[in-house]
């Protein structure tokens, strides 16, 4: 019975550690990408329910990311993600700008200095499994363009 709860525990050892994206790897991601998304974005674009929104409805598009947390207008959010995740995820916790608690989850992409995430409708379960919104869903897509810092 002992050498049975012995070859148990080594076939999970075994099989955890064979796992990809688990221990120091997932970490070297997750760091590689905050630094990745470290700086100063303007929002380009917002589309809700497979609509755009109208530039004019964005409001001030200048939002920021320094070290895990992300700000736009009165929103202060802790950023998670998983790189190694496909497609990769988001999820933004904190309040929003009436003091409420606000939960997001999401998934991103990151080419160069684009960024595009694409939320859930806020509080909701399911992350979106694709980078589109779809009418009534609640989900929305942000496009970010990386602000170059001047010299």
């Amino acid at each position: 019975m002992r050498w049975q709860s012995l070859t148990l525990v080594t076939v999970g050892l075994v099989m955890a550690a064979s796992q990809p994206g688990l221990g120091g790897e997932k970490e070297a991601a997750v760091k590689e990408d905050m630094k990745l998304l470290q700086g100063n974005w303007t929002v380009v674009s917002i589309q809700v329910n497979s609509k755009d929104l109208p530039k004019d409805k964005i409001g001030d598009p200048n939002a920021t990311i320094k070290g895990d947390e992300y700000r736009i207008h009165d929103f202060r959010l802790r950023i998670t993600i998983d790189p190694t995740k496909k497609p990769k995820t988001i999820d933004m916790d904190g309040k929003d700008g009436n003091g409420k608690p606000l939960s997001m989850i999401g998934i991103y992409e990151l080419a160069d200095d684009t960024l595009r995430i694409c939320f859930a409708k806020p509080g909701a379960k399911e992350r979106p499994t694709k980078m589109e919104t779809m009418p009534d869903s609640g989900q929305s897509l942000i496009v970010y363009k990386r602000n170059k810092e001047k010299p």
